[in-house]
């Protein structure tokens, strides 16, 4: 890897100011007898303005270089003391980026398995013959044992979302526990993310398993589903479409393992860079646990195989596909899908995507075949 160092002096009246700011934050997140020192001020306001000029600069740095690809900064020669803050930032980067191999014949293909549709109507005959509906319960107040629907709200009252409480994992039903004997026309403040929200109970119900007939259909709530056909119709398309998508991820995943496995030996992140990514500083401030550096060097891995899928493939993970994902996630899991690192999530788009871009190209045919069932 070669490595560019650019040099940074602070403007006094910014380093002051931030010392400043750094400073009540401490005080308003300390514990009560801590005393807050002033070579804590000084790391503190030193991280967050060389993480600022270190996003700033890869940022620049990579798009005035589209043939190559840079790292987040490694900060050196930091001379810091109340009035001054200088420092340097070396930016590793790889500048031959041909010489990674993505032109591969993929050793294991995409197929879609021979059962899966008799799978389908097995799962919507069981399906249509015992649902568990959501039925409302006319309550004033939330009793132990109650389902609920609620609305949060930031602390200025805007609606941040609506979602089922059913107490499928530790978060939901402590959340429930808490709304216990609180009413319905009440909003509730408490903590949901480590961030303060106001909880309102929309509804309270319960479940009830009966058959899908055209007489009950309504109690599903789903847009566009009138009639039981429409309910079929509905399930064999999302059930053989998860099909097509697991298939999908498990293609892209093996072509990436692939590519990893063919180009291992020209990837070598330097012992600096590795170092200063795991930095357990870092990790405090984002409350992430485990383990520092395994973390660390996945995160460099996929941000460099991501670089290089968009620089030389034109594969593009956005924040609206890691919202969408995330989405997917968090109606599965629930309040346990906020647990899941980014770079994770991240990885499950892009595996996806990856297995687009090679089934078009290797297998087209089924990409065609299976276009419809491709959509977000």
């Amino acid at each position: 890897m070669k490595f560019l160092i650019d040099k940074f002096t602070v403007d006094k009246a910014v380093w002051l100011e931030t010392q400043n700011n750094s400073f009540k934050r401490l005080e308003e997140n300390k514990p009560k007898d801590q005393k807050i020192d002033r070579p804590t001020i000084l790391a503190t306001a030193s991280l967050y303005l060389m993480q600022v000029e270190k996003d700033k600069l890869l940022e620049k740095l990579n798009k005035e270089n589209p043939d190559k690809i840079f790292f987040m900064g490694v900060e050196q020669n930091v001379q810091m003391s109340p009035d001054n803050l200088s420092y340097d930032l070396k930016s590793y980067y790889f500048d031959d980026l041909d010489q990674f191999k993505l032109d591969i014949d993929p050793e294991h293909k995409f197929f879609i398995p021979a059962d899966s549709e008799k799978k389908v109507e097995e799962f919507l005959k069981n399906f249509i013959s015992e649902y568990s509906f959501r039925v409302p319960v006319i309550k004033d107040k939330v009793e132990q044992g109650d389902l609920v629907s609620i609305e949060i709200y930031d602390m200025e009252d805007n609606m941040q979302g609506t979602y089922f409480l059913e107490g499928k994992n530790v978060n939901e039903a402590n959340l429930l526990k808490f709304l216990e004997n609180k009413n319905l026309t009440d909003k509730h403040q408490t903590v949901l993310n480590e961030q303060d929200v106001k909880i309102k109970v929309a509804s309270i119900y319960q479940f009830k398993k009966m058959p899908i007939t055209d007489e009950n259909i309504h109690l599903l709530q789903m847009e566009n589903v009138k009639t039981l056909e429409d309910v079929k119709e509905f399930i064999r398309f999302q059930t053989f479409q998860q099909i097509v998508i697991d298939q999908l991820f498990n293609y892209g995943q093996e072509i990436m393992l692939q590519i990893n496995r063919e180009n291992l030996a020209k990837i070598d992140f330097q012992p600096d860079l590795l170092a200063s990514e795991s930095d357990p500083v870092k990790f405090a401030a984002y409350n992430i646990k485990g383990d520092y550096k395994q973390i660390a060097l996945e995160t460099i891995t996929n941000y460099f195989w991501t670089m290089l899928f968009i620089k030389k493939l034109q594969i593009i993970v956005s924040r609206d596909d890691i919202e969408i994902e995330f989405n997917r996630f968090r109606q599965v899991l629930g309040q346990e899908a906020y647990s899941i690192p980014l770079f994770k999530i991240a990885n499950t788009v892009l595996y996806k995507k990856l297995g687009l871009y090679y089934l078009q190209k290797l297998q087209p045919e089924d990409f065609a075949k299976y276009s419809k069932y491709f959509s977000k």
